[in-house]
């Protein structure tokens, strides 16, 4: 372990059937936060017990992100900053034996290229707040992955939001002065066009 930079840490067990490691980890994160020796957390885990730990790291401005398996509960992938799935390792294959001929490999499956409706709400709600009607392609991630930590435009079959956006016949995606990218409502004159 000390190769690979881990320091080891052992926590005593001192009743039967109490998980001290828990507390401990906790306790850990906190006076980090505190100590300002760090501002983000990465919690591999998916025990809903320490969604309270991440809601207080967020309260005074920490980031958290959370690695969970598929059946982490809603608490817990809620009270990150972004939550990404784990998926555990393919297995192994086995040796192809030579005397038997290899059979075709079934094509890979793409996602099937979806537009949830939360991106146009999320369009609305946030060029509300604008004096233009413009909304910056950083802001509208950050906002979907704020209000669904599991929000990833590769759910939907597209590589980044920018390609995701533009399947979007109601939304107009530009480049204003070299400054990123702005993402409006279509007119609705245009809208009821294209």
């Amino acid at each position: 372990m000390v190769r690979l930079a881990f320091t080891p840490c052992l926590q005593y067990q001192y009743a039967a059937g109490k998980n001290t490691a828990d507390i401990a980890l906790a306790l850990d994160a906190m006076e980090a936060m505190f100590d300002s020796r760090a501002d983000t957390f990465c919690l591999v885990t998916s025990d809903s017990d320490f969604a309270y730990l991440c809601r207080k790291l967020r309260e005074r401005g920490a980031t958290v992100h959370i690695v969970g398996e598929a059946k982490t509960p809603d608490a817990l992938r809620n009270a990150s900053d972004q939550f990404f799935e784990w998926l555990p390792p393919e297995p192994a294959a086995e040796p192809a034996d030579p005397a038997k001929p290899k059979a075709a490999a079934a094509p890979a499956k793409t996602p099937t290229k979806r537009r949830p409706k939360t991106v146009i709400k999320a369009v609305e709600l946030l060029a509300g707040d604008t004096p233009d009607g413009w909304v910056g392609l950083g802001a509208l991630g950050q906002y979907l992955k704020r209000t669904d930590p599991a929000f990833s435009p590769k759910a939907f079959g597209h590589a980044a939001l920018s390609d995701m956006v533009r399947t979007y016949p109601d939304l107009v995606m530009n480049q204003q002065n070299g400054t990123g990218f702005w993402v409006s409502l279509k007119p609705k004159a245009d809208a009821a066009e294209g």
